[in-house]
C-alpha cells in the first residue's frame, strides 16, 4: 500500500529500510538510500503519519565513456561524451488527521523535498570550457519543494460521499547559470545560481451520488481551480536575434507569467453485471 495514501490507524506502525548498491565497475556510481515511516493515534480523535527519504548515488566517472566519443577537433578535440549524472535527495512528510464526527474527517498535511544534482560533465554536443571541467562532481542544480494542504472527506449513511481539498506548492528551481542559444546552449556560463520560483494553488470539489436506475450507478459531479505563478529569472533572458517577435522586447522582457484554470466534470459508472 502506498504510505502516501494510506489511511491512519488505532494502532502505532514504523518501518525502517535502507539499500545499497555498489556496481561491479568503480566507475560506475554507487548508491545509498534510507527511509522512514511512523503512524498512529494521538488521542482521542486525532492520529498522524510521519515518513520521510535520503538517498545519494554518485555520478559516474568523468571518463567512464573515453573510447567511445565522436572525433572533435579545435578546442573540443579531448571531449567526452558524459556517463549518468549522480543524485542526492532528502524530502520529509507529515500528516495530522482529525474524525470530527462518524464518517466525516479533516486532514491537515505539510512537506518539504530538496534534491540536488551531482555534476557529471553532460553538455549539448560534448562541448566544454572552464566551468565544465571545474563542476564535475558538485551541484550544480538544486530543486526545493514545499507543499501545504487540507482535505475534507466525508460520507453518509445514505452512501453519498464527498472529497474536498485545497493545496498550496511552492517550487524553486535553483541552477547555475548556462548559455541559452548557439554553441554556448546548455554550458555554463556563470558559478552563480539563478533562481526559477513557481506557486501553484489548487481547490478541488467533488461529490459522488449512488442511486438505481436500470442498473447500480454512481455519479461523481465536481469542480477545480488551478492557478499557477512563475517568475523565471534564468530562461527568458536571452536577446532576440534575426528578427524581433510582435508584442516582445528582444531584450529585458519581464520574468513573471501565470495561468489559471477551472474545470468542470462529471463521471457517471454504471454497474451492467454481478461481476
Amino acid at each position: 500500500v502506498n504510505i502516501i495514501t494510506k489511511k491512519t490507524g488505532d494502532e502505532w506502525h514504523g518501518s525502517w529500510n535502507t539499500y545499497m548498491n555498489a556496481p561491479e565497475h568503480k566507475d560506475e556510481g554507487s548508491t545509498k538510500r534510507t527511509n522512514f515511516s511512523l503512524s498512529g493515534p494521538l488521542g482521542g480523535d486525532f492520529s498522524f503519519r510521519l515518513f520521510g527519504n535520503l538517498d545519494k548515488t554518485q555520478a559516474d566517472a568523468w571518463d567512464i565513456n573515453q573510447g567511445h566519443q565522436s572525433e572533435r577537433t579545435g578546442i573540443y578535440a579531448d571531449t567526452l561524451p558524459a556517463g549518468r549524472e549522480g543524485v542526492q535527495n532528502k524530502n520529509i512528510d507529515g500528516l495530522v488527521r482529525w474524525e470530527f464526527a462518524p464518517m466525516q474527517s479533516l486532514e491537515f498535511e505539510a512537506g518539504y523535498s530538496r534534491q540536488g544534482n551531482l555534476y557529471a560533465g553532460d553538455t549539448q554536443n560534448t562541448n566544454s570550457n572552464d566551468l565544465v571541467k571545474e563542476n564535475y562532481g558538485k551541484e550544480t542544480n538544486r530543486l526545493y519543494r514545499n507543499t501545504y494542504s487540507v482535505t475534507w472527506n466525508g460520507a453518509w449513511d445514505n452512501g453519498v460521499t464527498t472529497s474536498n481539498w485545497a493545496q498550496y506548492e511552492r517550487t524553486r528551481n535553483s541552477r547555475k547559470g548556462e548559455g541559452l542559444a548557439g554553441g554556448t546552449e546548455g554550458i555554463f556560463n556563470s558559478n552563480q545560481f539563478t533562481d526559477i520560483d513557481l506557486a501553484d494553488v489548487m481547490l478541488h470539489s467533488e461529490v459522488s451520488i449512488p442511486f438505481d436506475y436500470l442498473v447500480n450507478q454512481n455519479l461523481t459531479l465536481g469542480s477545480e481551480w488551478n492557478q499557477q505563478r512563475m517568475k523565471d529569472n534564468a530562461s527568458n533572458t536571452q536577446a532576440l536575434s534575426g528578427g524581433t517577435i510582435p508584442g516582445y522586447d528582444s531584450t529585458g522582457r519581464s520574468p513573471y507569467s501565470q495561468a489559471e484554470i477551472f474545470s468542470l466534470f462529471a463521471e457517471n459508472n454504471m454497474e451492467l453485471t454481478d461481476t
